[in-house]
């Protein structure tokens, strides 16, 4: 199974949310589709999930929190990181030490 992240910071989370090993071992974490670029855009994702639903037939797409898109009525298989305040990870961090922050 391929699980599609936004960037390095979500996979870093990601792998840490997934404790099980037997698990882990049929996952590809992939923050970085492409070669020119530091990790995945929203909105790369989003075309993505809209229009490649043949080719994530063995793969998820997880976002950031932040995300305001309803994502309930994609045929692929897309999910939103849990977050306390509906941020991105880097700025649910800030928010949570400092009482401030949004995604940048």
């Amino acid at each position: 199974i391929f699980v599609i992240l936004e960037d390095d910071v979500e996979k870093q989370l990601f792998n840490l949310v997934i404790r099980k090993r037997e698990a882990k071992k049929y996952m590809k974490r992939i923050s970085n589709l492409t070669n020119f670029s530091k990790g995945n855009s929203f909105t790369f994702l989003l075309k993505l999930a809209k229009n490649a639903e043949e080719l994530l037939k063995n793969a998820i797409i997880i976002f950031d929190a932040d995300v305001k898109e309803n994502l309930d009525n994609y045929r692929t298989s897309v999910y939103k990181m849990p977050s306390l305040y509906g941020l991105c990870l880097e700025a649910e961090i800030i928010n949570h030490k400092s009482g401030m922050g949004s995604c940048w």
